[in-house]
């Protein structure tokens, strides 16, 4: 599901495309030690189009995508998108030491016969884990662990990414009809981390929390070294969105926090966000690590123009550092443009694949 968190390696032209429940974004990025993006474009999705994460109207989708495609001139073109992370699991694994070559293999039947995942047809990737960072799993599997311990040399430690293939497909499928050459899928938080990386070298430290809003609900991820240890997503719809005029919406989000402000909703929203926030960052250090360790600093993006503000009073009632990027290494072609909206469609648009 992806083969490198950071960028990617060349400096040639790439489409990372974000899909949404009620909106997309395409955008035309090129990715080294700066990124640019040259075209964005934000296309509404018809309402009822994508049900419970999967894309169940693929023609309604992929015409209002062509559209641009064609317009951009871009058919056939490769391009990487995202999945909601809703549909995605993530687990640690263990197995013997063998050659790169047989390891898909090996993960494969441990797949079928050990990690218990919610969906009968998956798709997964993995990551090898550095010796020395051990990360928990919520749902470790105590025959691994135990052969970790008896031979914790002679083990690979991996990360597994899995999701329903179905649900993949839905989106793989759409992009398709719309004229493009899927070359990978990624999930949101990578793509941000992605997106953030080179602004931010704190993100390549331990208990790193990334909370990324969106008009529907809020994707939460915690990272150490890189790598996620925990993600979550849940549904927290932004009291202002109406699924059926997206579009409008997505303008009142440009100033979330002074509308809610006006019309006496952010104390409400505010506290169900921080409830969550405070739950999952309890759970990542007292159950998952049993006190070792904590989340040490939060980074909040996402869809809102006026994000800061948001930071500004969750700084307050957190005991962490919180912090809103300004992708000051990101530059662009072409207005108006928000950074932050546009940050998932360029964290996998910069997606290194083992492109030449």
């Amino acid at each position: 599901m992806w083969k490198r968190l950071l960028a990617g390696k060349n400096g040639k032209w790439l489409l990372g495309l974000q899909i949404l429940p009620y909106a997309m974004r395409m955008v035309e990025v090129r990715g080294k030690d700066s990124i640019v993006v040259r075209r964005h474009e934000l296309m509404p999705i018809p309402y009822g189009s994508i049900e419970n994460s999967r894309v169940r109207d693929q023609e309604r989708v992929s015409f209002e995508l062509e559209k641009k495609v064609n317009e951009w001139r871009c058919k056939g073109r490769e391009v990487v998108l995202s999945i909601p992370l809703s549909t995605v699991v993530i687990r640690k694994l263990h197995i013997p030491l063998v050659p790169d070559k047989e390891i898909r293999a090996l993960v494969d039947i441990e797949i079928e016969n050990s990690l218990h995942l919610p969906f009968t047809d998956p798709v997964f990737d993995y990551v090898k884990l550095p010796a020395e960072l051990s990360i928990p799993s919520e749902q470790s599997l105590a025959a691994a662990d135990e052969r970790a311990a008896d031979g914790a040399g002679n083990m690979l430690h991996l990360l597994v990414v899995a999701a329903s293939g179905s649900t993949v497909r839905s989106y793989v499928d759409t992009a398709r009809r719309a004229g493009l050459k899927p070359i990978a899928v990624d999930i949101e938080p990578l793509a941000v981390y992605r997106a953030l990386a080179s602004e931010w070298p704190l993100l390549g430290e331990a208990g790193v929390l990334l909370v990324q809003i969106n008009l529907a609900g809020v994707d939460v991820a915690i990272f150490t070294a890189g790598f996620p240890e925990f993600v979550r997503s849940f549904s927290m719809p932004v009291p202002f969105y109406n699924e059926h005029q997206p579009m409008e919406s997505l303008e009142l989000a440009k100033q979330a926090i002074s509308h809610m402000e006006q019309h006496g909703q952010v104390n409400g929203y505010l506290g169900d966000l921080l409830a969550e926030v405070t739950r999952i960052m309890n759970f990542y250090q007292y159950t998952l690590n049993e006190g070792r360790n904590k989340v040490e600093r939060v980074f909040l993006t996402g869809e809102f123009g006026d994000m800061a503000k948001l930071a500004e009073i969750i700084r307050d009632r957190l005991s962490v550092p919180v912090f809103t990027p300004e992708y000051r290494h990101m530059s662009h072609a072409s207005e108006p443009f928000l950074p932050a909206a546009c940050e998932v469609a360029v964290g996998l648009g910069i997606k290194d694949v083992g492109r030449a």
